[in-house]
């Protein structure tokens, strides 16, 4: 998950969120710029809850 826009901003650069990108585009999903912002930081969180879901069921809530 990025934490700040330099970050974001590399990763933009970096082609990081190409498929994000092609995924709105082939929806034809019309936004603005903080619209497609706020959608990479949903995004990006629900794959960081999902790389963490294991591991908080298996610990039964104690981690993760």
């Amino acid at each position: 998950m990025l934490s700040n826009f330099q970050n974001l901003q590399a990763a933009i650069e970096g082609k990081k969120y190409d498929p994000d990108f092609s995924t709105l585009a082939n929806q034809n999903i019309k936004c603005s710029a903080g619209d497609k912002y706020d959608y990479l930081i949903r995004r990006d969180l629900q794959l960081a809850a999902d790389l963490l879901k294991q591991t908080h069921f298996q610990t039964r809530g104690r981690d993760g």
